[in-house]
């Protein structure tokens, strides 16, 4: 299941988008301050979409400066 990520720091989704695929997603960017993401390992929609916002929330701790990221 794809799901949307807005960041509003565009100047950090090239960031986002390649530690998401380190960490085995598929993701693309589809706007400027936004991208889709699927997490591939997932084994329904629940446990990918909980998986995607753990993983925001530990990369925005890495990056303070990424201002309000979210997960739709």
């Amino acid at each position: 299941m794809p799901l949307r990520v807005r960041i509003s720091e565009p100047g950090l989704l090239a960031t986002l988008i390649d530690a998401f695929l380190r960490n085995e997603c598929v993701a693309q960017r589809v706007a400027d301050d936004a991208c889709v993401v699927v997490h591939v390992h997932a084994h329904d929609a629940r446990e990918a979409r909980q998986e995607v916002a753990f993983f925001l929330r530990a990369w925005q701790m890495l990056h303070p400066h990424a201002g309000d990221v979210r997960l739709r």
